[in-house]
This record gives structure tokens, sequence and C-alpha cells, in this order.
């Protein structure tokens, strides 16, 4: 079906309308002759509405004589009628083929550049070294070197491995491979390490140095994990005496301690105390919502009101006050200023809670507290919690019932850090 309305659009067809007291007579008679008709509807009872090719339009009108049957073109419809419609609108045509030819020619242009993989090098360094390889927004596509432009890139940037220039139709798109740097000179200057915090040593791990303590000890602050001073080796007949080198330190002399840039991994328990209390009958204030401003003018001890009222309405309320002053003139101070004042009202009522109540609450701002001193990626590998039961005061509220908590969580950190030392 899809290739019969193919041809008949491409041969050109119309629609008419039969008129007469048997038109059904006619579409028999042409049926028979070999003359296609489709889309054949009834209009109303003397009438009928059929497609007919160009090429049937001719022997239809002897039918219609036979039969005493009349018919009228309603629409032409295919390429022919197409084609000379087009002839008698010239302009028009004028102005399509113009439309395309100038969307070709602006398709033949690059009108977007975008960088992809780069992270450390700029896309205004590779956008300046592309365009001086000639690629810039407006260059003709068929006048890009895209070759050239990833060599001009890899050789100008340093810290460029591999550039790829792929084109798009419009838009090019310029592919980064950065360098990857190798790592900075390792310090070769004596230091030790020690313990940021106290702790209990679990593991100890001595990559160069002499280590200063043992598994299992306990460690204060500051404190010497892995020395950066080496004893000199007992000496014998059979033992050569010790070489300097630059790589792992430096030699005082013959038989003399040897000063290197400790390394080494210490890890230890360390653990954080969190404390909170929570009384079981609490007053609390919150904002209500209602609030009022007002302008007052000062002019040295007088006060006067611009706007608001003379009395704050509100039994509680929290205020807000912005003044502004005159500026001096001439080095003397001018004794006026005007408040901005906005009051919002606040309301005390009592909050009582259950002991369990009470208890998660604590619990919950205990470890809060002592989980701010953590690092982030330190893992907790024990907890224990303390509970006090209600009692009478408090460190913080006295003479009301609280209920205490205190937690204490156990890690496991990397305490050593580096620190550098003169022989």
């Amino acid at each position: 079906m899809t290739l019969f309305k193919l041809v008949s659009f491409l041969a050109g067809y119309v629609v008419v309308i039969v008129r007469g007291s048997s038109p059904e007579r006619l579409i028999n008679m042409a049926s028979t002759r070999g003359i296609w008709l489709w889309n054949i509807k009834w209009v109303n009872q003397e009438s009928i509405m059929a497609s007919i090719r160009l090429s049937g339009l001719r022997p239809l009108r002897h039918i219609a004589r036979e039969t005493g049957c009349r018919f009228s073109i309603e629409h032409r419809l295919g390429l022919p009628f197409f084609i000379s419609k087009m002839r008698r609108r010239k302009t028009m045509v004028a102005g399509a083929v113009l439309f395309l030819a100038l969307l070709y020619m602006l398709s033949s242009f690059v009108w977007l550049i975008d960088v992809t993989g780069n992270t450390t090098v700029k896309d205004s360094q590779i956008l300046k070294v592309a365009r001086q390889a000639g690629l810039s927004v407006g260059v003709l596509k068929w006048n890009l070197d895209t070759a050239g432009v990833e060599e001009a890139i890899q050789d100008n940037l340093s810290k460029v491995s591999w550039a790829g220039v792929s084109v798009k139709g419009t838009r090019v798109i310029v592919e980064i491979v950065e360098k990857k740097m190798p790592p900075e000179g390792v310090d070769h200057n004596p230091a030790h390490i020690v313990a940021r915090k106290e702790g209990l040593l679990k593991e100890i791990l001595v990559l160069k140095g002499h280590p200063a303590v043992e598994e299992g000890q306990t460690v204060s602050k500051g404190q010497v994990l892995i020395s950066g001073v080496i004893p000199p080796p007992e000496l014998n007949e059979e033992t050569d005496p010790p070489q300097s080198s630059e790589e792992d330190g430096k030699l005082t002399g013959e038989g003399q301690s040897q000063y290197v840039h400790a390394q080494g991994i210490v890890r230890a328990r360390v653990w954080y105390d969190g404390y909170s209390e929570v009384p079981l009958v609490e007053k609390i204030t919150r904002r209500t919502g209602a609030e009022v401003s007002r302008i007052r003018i000062k002019i040295g001890d007088k006060e006067i009101i611009l706007s608001g009222p003379e009395k704050i309405p509100f039994k509680e309320y929290e205020p807000s006050i912005h003044t502004k002053r005159l500026p001096a003139w001439r080095n003397i101070n001018i004794p006026v200023e005007i408040n901005t004042e906005r009051y919002v009202e606040l309301k005390s009522f009592r909050v009582q809670r259950t002991l369990t109540q009470a208890r998660d609450i604590a619990l919950k701002n205990a470890l809060k507290d002592a989980k701010k001193r953590i690092p982030e990626n330190a893992p907790i590998v024990n907890r224990k919690v303390e509970r006090v039961e209600a009692g009478h005061g408090g460190a913080n509220v006295a003479g009301v019932n609280v209920v205490r908590v205190k937690v204490t969580i156990e890690t496991i950190e990397e305490i050593g850090i580096e620190k550098t030392f003169k022989p």
C-alpha cells in the first residue's frame, strides 16, 4: 500500500466527486476497464467521492458520458501539481534554494569548541594553542587540519600526553589526556615521626629510622615514635664501618649516629569522651511569629518615636536594634542617631520528659560531642556508654533533676606526623 501511494504521488492524482442517478454504475464500469479508483465514499444519495490517477482521468470522461453522470475535480495532488505550482511561484522557490544554500554554508563552519578530559591544564591554554594551529570559532571545517592541531597541543603543552580533535557537525571536540606527573622528590632532611595525640600503640611499621616505642605502649602528644637518629652498629673486626649515603641520610663520622628522614606507619587506639546532661523538666522559649517594628530618633537626651508603638506589646520578646549616627562635620560630633528596632514575641513553656526520653536525648548529644573531635576517616571500633540516673543538680543545671550520659568512643588512627630536627 505504501508503494501504491508513492507511485500515485509521483504520477499525480485527483479527488473527484461523481454526480448522477447511478454513480455506482460509473464506478463498476471504470473498474472493469482497468481504471483504478480508491478512497471511495458516498457524499450523499446521488454523489460519490473517489481518488483517481491523472492517467485515468480521460477514460473516466467517456464512461461518465455513457452512464449519464458528470464529475468535478475537488483536489489536485501529487508531484506534477506541486511542480506546476512552484513554476508559478519562482520567488518562493528562489528563496527556498537560497535558504538551503545559506544553511549549507553555515553548517560548513565551526561554531562550538568543547574541551574534555583536562583537570590541571586550563581550557584557555588549550584553546590558545589550538587557535594558533588554526582551530577557532568561525573557521571552515574543510580548512581545519585536525592532525596539526593535535600535534601542536602535544608539542606546546608539556602536561598533555595525548590530544584528539574530532568534528561533529558544527561542533569540534578536543579530547585531552594529561600526563601523570611523578611525585616530588623525597625530603632527605632529618626528621622524627612524633605522636600528634595520646594513644595506645597497636601497630608500628618502621620504613626508615629507629623505633623509639613498642606496640602496647601508651604514648603522649609530641612523643617520638620513630626516631630519625639511627644509633651506630656495634663494630668488630668482621664488621665494616658504616658508609655515608646521601639517599639514606647523613653520617656524622665513622661509628657515629646516622641522621635520616624517618618514615613509617604508626597506628594507635585513641579514645574520645562525650558528655551531656538533659533536665527532666525544662523551660523552653520559642518565637511565636508575631513581631513589631518601630523607628526612633534620638537627639541628645531626647527621643522621638517616628513610627511604631510606644510600648512593646509583648511580655517576652527578642529585640534587634540597628543604629545609624550622623557623620561628624568638621570634627564636630552631631548627637543625632536613628534607631530601627524589631521586636519578636517569645513564649516560654515547660517541657517535661520521661527518663527514657531524657536518656535518648542525652545519649544523642553526648555522641555528637565526642564525634566532632574524631577525624573523618577514623574507624570506630568500640563505644562505651555510661548512664547516670536522674539526680539533683548538675554541672550546668542546678536545682533540677537531670539525666547525665557519658560516652567513650574508641578508634584506630594513624597518629604519626613528621617533625624535622637539626643534628
